[in-house]
């Protein structure tokens, strides 16, 4: 009798069929043209984001790791957690005074109100009104965010997260800003070494220039000659979502701007500018362009800012600004008046801060430690406050942080004090504050992240912790935003 080789045969096929599939996804040629029609492998991807997180140590749990990890867990818990309680028969949101609530409405801004765990507010601050205001005319016409940051956030980490929950409430698709080159990779285009450019940033080239775009980066050519065309290449994949490709520039450069994708023959000449008093933008193409594509340009003294990926005229943009290494007080050397300028014609409603962790290795717990940190952060937030008076500012604490010693793990202290003296000048200063150190301690701390493989022992969030704080921090802000719309009888 012959054997029933129908099993062996379908095994061998199923086999054949997944070694197909992981060379489809891994081999780099079919693996780009999957993410160009739109097919991922997420898995992957969470490897692949997960290494590239910002120069972070991997730890393999070794026998005396693993003897260790309860006297590690001790060590973190022993280290205070600081909470800062609404004071007693008051509330961080003003109590509606332009409207008469029912009993029923009072009892849900009640509610509202004491939902919000991490989100404090000044009481010389506007509780983010201006940027709630904003919101409601969203439907109409669009909203931006200007989210700055370290390595935290650059190369759209965390801002991806932000951006899908506000514009899943609000509407609006498009990337926004993005710089020519950047050290960290995106989920939707690949930005190429753009070798005719030289890239600065107010972090660490503020005594070479003073041209920096909002975002605190500028690119000038290497060979800065009027005759001369300097390149700029990038990929765009087919999941990216958006309506035009602009290229952002000082307004004061006499420009030539062409363009072609790998389809193109002969280059396109841009016909389209739109004149932000200190910003133009040369619009690349009349509509969403995909793959390869290549933009020149020359002129006098060109100073560029960046690409932007515009979507709808409505809903909510948020631009990543994002600065590895940056602790924030680079900002101080971007221009006022261009600062004043882009966001008035951008409708920026909100700016957000969210720095610290560069801060926390070196920092002691001292007085003159505390009085360097308040001055820093008291200078950037009087300025952004002089030249965008019409916005609502943020502030995001530097999370929780940990450091190897030895064979052991251990939290830095100075995480607790770096919180507490941020939190209290934007409490001085008149802004929100959003307590992203007390959220990881009372879930564990980082050495439970870091464990559970959401968080690096540095502090930068692998893509599941992105996610986590991105619901954390918008579902609050949300919260706030649905207790001010009861409060002004909206």
């Amino acid at each position: 009798m012959l054997p029933n080789r129908k099993p062996i045969a379908f095994i061998l096929f199923l086999g054949a069929l997944l070694a197909l599939s992981v060379f489809a996804f891994t081999h780099p040629s079919s693996a780009e043209w999957l993410r160009n029609n739109g097919i991922y492998f997420y898995a992957l991807e969470i490897d692949a984001d997960t290494k590239n997180q910002s120069d972070q140590t991997v730890y393999t749990e070794s026998d005396t790791t693993a003897t260790s990890k309860q006297a590690n867990t001790n060590k973190q818990a022993a280290i205070p957690s600081v909470k800062y309680a609404k004071t007693t028969g008051s509330s961080p949101l003003k109590l509606p005074d332009r409207v008469k609530l029912s009993d029923s409405a009072m009892a849900l801004y009640d509610s509202l109100n004491a939902s919000l765990k991490y989100l404090y507010f000044s009481p010389k601050s506007d509780l983010l009104e201006s940027f709630f205001v904003r919101l409601n005319d969203a439907a109409k016409q669009s909203v931006r965010i200007w989210y700055y940051g370290d390595s935290q956030v650059e190369g759209d980490r965390i801002t991806r997260e932000v951006r899908r929950e506000l514009q899943a409430r609000f509407g609006g698709y498009g990337l926004g800003f993005i710089p020519l080159t950047n050290p960290a990779t995106y989920m939707d285009l690949e930005l190429g070494k753009q070798q005719d450019w030289k890239k600065y940033n107010c972090f660490q080239h503020r005594k070479k220039t003073k041209d920096f775009g909002a975002s605190g980066l500028i690119f000038i050519p290497a060979d800065n000659k009027e005759s001369k065309w300097n390149i700029i290449k990038l990929n765009v994949l087919k999941s990216l979502r958006y309506k035009q490709l602009s290229l952002q520039c000082s307004s004061d450069t006499l420009f030539q701007v062409e363009w072609k994708t790998k389809k193109d023959s002969s280059w396109n000449a841009v016909e389209r500018v739109v004149d932000h008093n200190m910003m133009h933008a040369y619009a690349i193409g009349d509509s969403a362009l995909y793959g390869n594509i290549q933009i020149r340009c020359r002129g006098r003294n060109l100073k560029v800012y960046g690409l932007n990926f515009d979507g709808s005229t409505t809903g909510v943009y948020v631009d990543n600004f994002g600065i590895r290494g940056h602790s924030g007080d680079g900002l101080k050397a971007i221009s006022n008046e261009l600062l004043k300028s882009v966001s008035k014609s951008q409708r920026t409603g909100l700016v957000i801060f969210h720095y610290g962790n560069n801060m926390v290795p070196y920092l002691k717990l001292d007085a003159k430690s505390e009085k360097w940190v308040k001055d820093i952060f008291k200078s950037v937030f009087r300025k952004y406050r002089i030249s965008c008076p019409e916005m609502s500012f943020l502030v995001i604490g530097p999370g929780d942080m940990g450091y190897q010693k030895g064979e052991e793990m251990e939290c830095y202290p100075s995480c607790a004090a770096l919180n507490k003296w941020m939190r209290e000048v934007a409490m001085e200063e008149g802004l929100a504050y959003f307590d992203f150190y007390q959220m990881i301690r009372d879930n564990g701390g980082i050495l439970k992240w870091r464990d559970s493989h959401i968080a690096s022992l540095d502090g930068h969030l692998g893509p599941t912790g992105q996610r986590i704080f991105a619901k954390e921090l918008t579902k609050e802000l949300l919260n706030a935003y649905s207790a001010f719309k009861i409060r002004t009888g909206e």
